[in-house]
């Protein structure tokens, strides 16, 4: 009778043992696959799911936002742009001005507003004032977002990155008070020859609405009509 007494007992005991290894065995591999929010089958900021994804992916793969820089290979950014719900390995510094961005990394200018989550126009490129424009890399000076003038007057409604630098025919201007002339008002980010001003130059008048005299050896003076 002790005989089978005992022998249940080393029974007991050994499958204990067993059970305890199988639940170090469970552990291990738990802690093994690493914090939660670095697993694929996690959602990204975007809705988008991560499942299958691996990090370092090639330029224009589908990436995954919870692996951070790792997300993507060397030269490359991880974002959803443009409306897109699924992120996407972007070549960085290849997006244009107003181009929409989620960090500086991705923009040409170097330069990602936020805010507006579109990059800053670079010098001769379309923009927008609320987003900004900075000069091209490497050269001195501002940059400012307003209408070119041609000899055909100044077109509100095209804006451009402008170079701020050296006298300007016809001002820069945000509020027609800057302008400091009653003849002149502040239209595409230029001080602009009002309706009805005379002897301003024919490039300071609205688009195509300068009526002009004879040629001089000077700048062309025109009434704005």
């Amino acid at each position: 009778m002790l005989n089978k007494i005992a022998i249940r007992g080393r029974l007991v005991s050994a499958t204990a043992r067993l059970v305890c290894a199988a639940c170090a065995v469970v552990l291990l591999s738990a802690c093994s696959s690493g914090p939660s929010g670095t697993t694929p089958g996690n959602k990204t900021g975007s809705g988008a799911t991560c499942e299958g994804i691996e990090p370092s992916r090639g330029m224009s793969e589908a990436c995954c936002l919870d692996f951070g820089i790792d997300a993507c290979g060397a030269g490359l950014v991880c974002a959803a742009l443009d409306g897109r719900t699924v992120a996407t390995c972007y070549l960085e510094r290849t997006r244009k001005g107003l181009e929409s961005c989620t960090t500086d990394a991705l923009c040409a200018s170097g330069d990602c507003n936020e805010m507006a989550g579109k990059c800053k126009s670079l010098s001769s490129e379309p923009c927008d004032p609320a987003v900004g424009c900075l000069p091209v890399p490497g050269t001195t000076g501002q940059a400012k977002c307003a209408a070119a003038t041609s000899s055909r007057g100044v077109d509100p409604t095209k804006l451009e990155c402008l170079a701020a630098t050296g006298m300007q025919t016809c001002p820069f201007c945000s509020t027609t008070a800057e302008c400091g002339d009653a003849r002149t008002v502040c239209l595409g980010g230029r001080c602009v020859g009002n309706h009805g001003a005379t002897q301003m130059p024919m490039d300071c008048c609205g688009y195509g609405t300068a009526a002009c005299g004879a040629s001089s050896d000077g700048p062309l003076l025109c009434t704005c009509q």
